[in-house]
């Protein structure tokens, strides 16, 4: 379990010593045994009870927690396909931004603007013809590439 999952855990845990407690029964002794062997020991986590919820700021993981525990132990039988619905349409609005944001065609398009700017300045100039540099086999390189092919030539006639 990664640190950011044990830390998340410690938040939710927080959280549901604030909780109604009807509603922290309603979640699997397991699970909630599970939750506090996991959580992370070194990281300190206080709810400031004047925040609403919404406000606080809490981990990414945290809100997913929050949301897997909602949905499979708090809402309503009548409430679930509402929930299900709502988080389809988050999910679909979270991929069409992640689309947009690393859309190949778009990248292929600022790479051959940059490409088509012949704009170079005289420092970049040199740099370039100094990172140029001719490879040379050296005296030793070519005795052992030569002992090399020797022993290729031995193994291989055997």
């Amino acid at each position: 379990m990664t640190v950011a999952y044990k830390e998340a855990l410690v938040e939710l845990l927080e959280i549901l010593k604030h909780t109604d407690q009807e509603d922290v029964n309603k979640i699997p002794k397991k699970l909630l045994v599970f939750f506090r062997k996991n959580a992370s020991t070194t990281y300190k986590f206080k709810i400031d009870e004047n925040v609403e919820i919404r406000n606080l700021k809490l981990k990414k993981e945290t809100k997913g927690l929050l949301t897997m525990i909602y949905r499979n132990y708090w809402c309503s039988i009548e409430e679930r396909p509402k929930y299900d619905k709502l988080l389809q349409n988050n999910q679909k609005k979270f991929d069409d931004a992640l689309r947009e944001k690393y859309n190949p065609d778009k990248i292929f398009e600022k790479k051959q603007t940059i490409q088509t700017e012949p704009e170079i300045c005289e420092e970049q100039t040199q740099y370039i013809e100094q990172s140029i540099t001719e490879y040379k086999e050296t005296f030793f390189t070519k005795i052992v590439e030569r002992f090399k092919n020797f022993i290729q030539k031995f193994a291989h006639s055997n």
